[in-house]
C-alpha cells in the first residue's frame, strides 16, 4: 500500500483523503424523511425544499377510465441528524470495521 500511495501525485494524495474525511463524516449520519398527504385547499403550488420549509410536490393518480385523474400533493422534509463531531476513538474504531471488507479489494 505505501509503494501505491508514493507512486501518487500531491493533488491525489488530497483527493484520496478528502474523499476519506467525507467518508468518516458521513459514516455516521442519519436521514429523517417525512411525507404528508395535502388536499387542494392546503396548498395548490410546488415548491423544492428551503432550509426553513419543507417541499410540497404533486402529481395525478391514474383511476379508471372514466372517472377524472385526482390529483395528490404530498408535502415532503428530509433531515440531517447526528452529524456531530465523532470522537477519534470512534474514527480509529471503523479502521477495524473496514478491514472486514478487505476481501472485496484482492
Amino acid at each position: 500500500c505505501i509503494q501505491l500511495v508514493d507512486q501518487l501525485s500531491q493533488e491525489g494524495c488530497v483527493y484520496l483523503l478528502q474523499n476519506w474525511l467525507l467518508s468518516l463524516a458521513m459514516c455516521d449520519v442519519s436521514f429523517f424523511v417525512t411525507f404528508q398527504c395535502l388536499t387542494d385547499d392546503q396548498c395548490t403550488v410546488e415548491e423544492c425544499q428551503s432550509m426553513d420549509n419543507g417541499g410540497i410536490m404533486n402529481y395525478d393518480v391514474e383511476t379508471e377510465e372514466e372517472a377524472p385523474r385526482t390529483r395528490t400533493m404530498i408535502h415532503y422534509e428530509v433531515k440531517v441528524v447526528d452529524c456531530d463531531a465523532k470522537p477519534a476513538k470512534k474514527l480509529r474504531s471503523r479502521t477495524k470495521v473496514e478491514d472486514v471488507f478487505q476481501f472485496l479489494t484482492s
